[in-house]
Parts: structure tokens; C-alpha cells; sequence
């Protein structure tokens, strides 16, 4: 095992302590807001029936082209070693092959 997956178990196992700790002090927690770096957190939200809240740390643009990526992904994939190359993906500017 290594050592990104031992301390993510690790940290898992700890706020599973911290979400019954609490639930035993009468402070219950009733909402998990994570990001994309504790994917696992919906995971253990699910297990406790609390609430989650995905928190997008990333710019709006970036979350538009993963949104429109799977519509389009065969053309940024043709052509993304093309300089030239520019893609329209709705709501956003024009962009080259070297912006994705």
C-alpha cells in the first residue's frame, strides 16, 4: 500500500471518530462540504445519512470544459497537438489546443 492511500484510510478513519464523537457530544454534524481532494468524504457522508456539499475549488472555466469535455472529446483529442486549432465549447471564449 502506499503512503497516499495509507494516509487517505487513515484520515477517513479518523473523521468517521470525529463524525460519532460528535454525534455522541448532542453537537451532531449534519452537513459535509468537501472538494476534489476528499472524493471519499461523499462516500462516508452516504454511510452517516448527512448531507454533502461538493465545494468547487477550481476556476468556473475549468468546471465548463470538464462539464462540455465528454461532448467534445473527440475532437480536443484529433486535435490537440495542433497549435492552430482553436475549439468552441459553449458559454466559453475561443480556445487553442494549448489552452486545454
Amino acid at each position: 500500500m502506499d503512503m497516499m492511500m495509507a494516509s487517505s484510510l487513515l484520515t477517513r478513519r479518523c473523521d468517521k471518530d470525529t463524525l460519532v464523537a460528535h454525534a455522541k457530544g448532542h453537537r451532531p454534524i449534519t452537513c459535509l462540504v468537501y472538494t476534489l481532494l476528499l472524493p471519499w468524504a461523499a462516500e462516508v457522508a452516504r454511510e452517516y445519512q448527512l448531507q454533502s456539499a461538493l465545494l468547487w475549488i477550481q476556476p468556473a472555466t475549468v468546471f465548463d470544459i470538464y462539464y462540455y469535455f465528454s461532448g467534445y472529446s473527440e475532437v480536443i483529442n484529433d486535435n490537440i497537438s495542433d497549435p492552430s486549432c482553436s475549439i468552441k465549447l459553449p458559454g466559453l471564449p475561443l480556445l487553442k489546443s494549448q489552452d486545454l
